[in-house]
């Protein structure tokens, strides 16, 4: 991330209106080491963006799995695929691959300051059922 980047991010970032940073690589390790040796580069300094102007949350994606942590207290969310799933593997020398797990998205509502993600399964289900009688 060169200096013209962060200056640009960090004024975005000092908005007054909510926030979301919304970034294909994640920027953090996710413990899938195949995918982490392909990940964002240069996300030392986001740290320090996210401390002084902290987002609502941080989305991402490319790994097509669904993975919550934190980032300098910013929630960091990477989103499940509606395609296929790279496969849950946290051994130093997993195997790039991937399986057919149920397809899925998030979807994000914003309240004033509040962010609410819901994981959304992709395909058709039985129901929804009353949860009580008539």
């Amino acid at each position: 991330m060169n200096q013209a980047r962060i200056d640009w991010l960090g004024n975005v970032l000092s908005g007054e209106k909510p926030t979301l940073l919304v970034m294909h690589h994640p920027p953090f390790n996710t413990g899938i080491a195949h995918m982490d040796k392909i990940g964002l580069k240069g996300s030392a300094h986001l740290d320090k963006l996210l401390l002084s102007n902290p987002p609502l949350a941080v989305l991402c994606g490319h790994v097509h799995r669904t993975i919550m942590t934190t980032l300098a207290n910013v929630p960091v969310l990477i989103a499940p695929s509606p395609a296929h799933a790279v496969a849950f593997d946290l051994s130093d020398d997993g195997p790039p691959e991937f399986q057919m797990e149920p397809p899925g998205v998030l979807i994000h509502v914003i309240e004033g300051k509040t962010l609410v993600s819901h994981t959304v399964f992709i395909d058709t289900f039985d129901g929804p059922w009353p949860f009580f009688g008539e």
